[in-house]
């Protein structure tokens, strides 16, 4: 039996092989039903490039709701696809009635498909969520019937990314607040109390698809990035994973500005109170039992308010 070539697509290897292996074979079967009083005859099958694989293109009806983006209505057009597209979600007997020789359904967030409507729909294959979520679509009757539900988990992560990094900018600004008072015809020029985001530590709670681009635009604009999760997850650049929820809001304690300046009251009160027990003892001209008494009270309030030991 002749070999395969050594070398080319394994495709075709494979059946190049399978046909001189019939080749090779076929002598043998004849010779085997001839002594049996049986004969071989060849029977002739259709064309498989030439026939049908799937069902008729142009039977296949399509629903999109919710003002799904006019590429999703030309991609199916020009495959030959017969598509409706909705600009809202439909209420339950309006989806009732315009999925019942729906094929292919293609829905958002709003849009909520019951058993009802399941069970209205005659030749439903398949429900594409363009969305993360599928909570809006009774899983167990699409199960039932056999009729596969897909969302979208990648759809909205890039912009959801960038607009959470965009209202971290606006408040580093206090863009609110001066748009505000554009508005009321006053014009701040002064800048007081705006900020780069350039060293400033961001602090992401939930390391998820969202969480871990965040982080990655985040520290491309020079920010520090820690985060918490309740899974362990990976973290992305330089980001840093800390072991709490606490410990996060700590650290954002420490950095808040009312905290800071709480602490350097504290500290402030604490220094007060030394520098008034070195004047007691620089006026009496030596450093009697009682004025170092209070100087070490004062020094110990000191180092409780500074937290240093």
């Amino acid at each position: 039996m002749p070999r395969p070539p050594a070398r080319g697509p394994g495709l075709y290897a494979a059946a190049w092989s399978l046909e001189a292996f019939g080749a090779a074979l076929a002598p043998r079967i004849r010779l085997a039903l001839r002594m049996n009083g049986c004969s071989l005859r060849r029977v002739n099958t259709p064309d498989l490039e030439t026939a049908p694989l799937s069902y008729p293109k142009h039977k296949i009806r399509v629903l999109l709701l919710e003002g799904i983006h006019e590429s999703a209505r030309s991609m199916f057009e020009n495959d030959g696809v017969h598509v409706q597209l909705l600009p809202s979600a439909l209420e339950e007997k309006e989806l009732m009635e315009a999925i019942r020789d729906v094929h292919l359904l293609g829905i958002r967030s709003k849009t909520q498909v019951t058993p009802a409507v399941i069970e209205s729909a005659r030749r439903l294959l398949s429900v594409g969520c363009f969305c993360i979520g599928t909570n809006q679509v009774d899983l167990d009757a699409c199960n039932v019937r056999g009729i596969p539900v897909f969302n979208a988990p990648f759809s909205n992560t890039r912009s959801v990314a960038e607009l959470i990094i965009s209202e971290v900018v606006a408040l580093s600004r206090q863009l609110g607040d001066r748009n505000r008072e554009m508005h009321e015809g006053n014009w701040q020029k002064s800048a007081k109390g705006s900020r780069e985001v350039r060293g400033k530590t961001l602090g992401i709670v939930g390391y998820g698809r969202i969480g871990r681009q965040v982080g990655v635009l985040a520290e491309s604009m020079g920010m520090q990035v820690v985060f918490f999760d309740v899974v362990s997850q990976l973290p992305m650049g330089n980001n840093r994973s800390l072991g709490s929820l606490d410990a996060l809001l700590a650290l954002q304690a420490d950095m808040d500005p009312m905290e800071r300046k709480r602490r350097a009251v504290k500290r402030a009160g604490g220094l007060l109170d030394l520098l008034d027990a070195l004047k007691l003892a620089t006026l009496d001209g030596e450093i009697s039992t009682g004025t170092l008494s209070r100087l070490k009270s004062a020094v110990r309030e000191h180092r409780e308010a500074t937290d240093d030991p």
